[in-house]
């Protein structure tokens, strides 16, 4: 490697934030969100751009994550947007920064060291082998989720956040990963309300919180601007395109949330940052190696 692409590299590293557990980062949203509620806040103490108080005030509350909007390409792409106008400032997410490890933290509001989904494919002991996390199957063959051994809760066994707080909760997630064994066993006593599309789930979403009856904690997972950044780079006009999308839904939750006592939460889980074409490999010019 060239010397100074190395010294490239490693100044990166040096200048790459470390996961902030002391009160700025996303295991202490959930600590805030939890202690919102009056709900058990775990092992973090609540993040410190929030006021405690205020959270507690609202009669809801929304996570919206949206997976890959990182702040520094948020204030790049979408200076004009809702959601920037309405920042209150950066978090960091966990380590590994990856969406496997950050996704389980938003819905345990544990870091990696206690739930223990460290990346995509994780060894796990009592099955003897690796497994890809989310879809929760073996990373060298087919599902073996019908056995009794790949059970789901009782691998995955940390409290997921709904069984941590005295309110209804309700998980908005995309049809397809809906029903996977991951979302079942994370979801402890949330109500699960699988969608088609963004503008469904925030017709759901409203639906759901207008109605009264009580506090409720109301979970919003968005993975399509993640796929479009690895697919295409988070620079590229596909990203662009997706975070358009999620800025009309944003504006529409808030206009359809108006008057309900709901605070909206929106983060990212990670961010991105495009590889130069010179420093890639792609397996498509290597058949041998892939």
């Amino acid at each position: 490697m060239p010397a100074q692409a190395l010294s490239e590299i490693t100044e990166h590293h040096a200048a790459a934030p470390l996961p902030d557990y002391q009160g700025g980062g996303i295991v202490n949203l959930m600590a805030s969100i939890a202690g919102a509620f009056g709900g058990d806040p775990g092992p973090y103490p609540p993040l410190d751009a929030l006021d405690g108080a205020w959270l507690r005030a609202h009669r809801n509350v929304v996570l919206f994550v949206i997976d890959g909007l990182g702040y520094e390409w948020l204030k790049r792409a979408g200076p004009g947007s809702a959601l920037f106008r309405h920042t209150v400032g950066p978090i960091t997410s966990v380590f590994p920064s990856t969406t496997a490890s950050a996704i389980t933290t938003f819905l345990t509001g544990v870091a990696p060291r206690q739930h223990g989904m460290t990346g995509w494919h994780v060894y796990i002991e009592t099955l003897g082998t690796v497994v890809a996390v989310l879809p929760f199957r073996a990373r060298t063959g087919a599902p073996r989720a019908s056995t009794s051994r790949w059970h789901a809760p009782a691998i995955f066994d940390q409290t997921p956040l709904p069984n941590r707080i005295p309110a209804r909760s309700t998980v908005f997630v995309p049809k397809r990963i809906a029903g996977s064994a991951y979302n079942e066993a994370h979801r402890g006593a949330g109500a699960v309300r699988p969608y088609r599309s963004l503008p469904g789930a925030v017709a759901g979403l409203c639906e759901a919180l207008g109605r009264g009856g009580g506090r409720h904690y109301a979970y919003l997972y968005y993975p399509d601007l993640d796929k479009a950044a690895h697919e295409c780079g988070i620079e590229s006009p596909q990203a662009r395109r997706r975070l358009t999308e999620v800025d009309a839904a944003y504006r529409s939750l808030l206009d359809g949330l108006r008057g309900t006592g709901t605070v909206v939460i929106v983060t990212g889980d990670h961010g991105f940052i495009d590889i130069r074409p010179e420093h890639r490999i792609e397996l498509g010019e290597h058949p041998a190696l892939a």
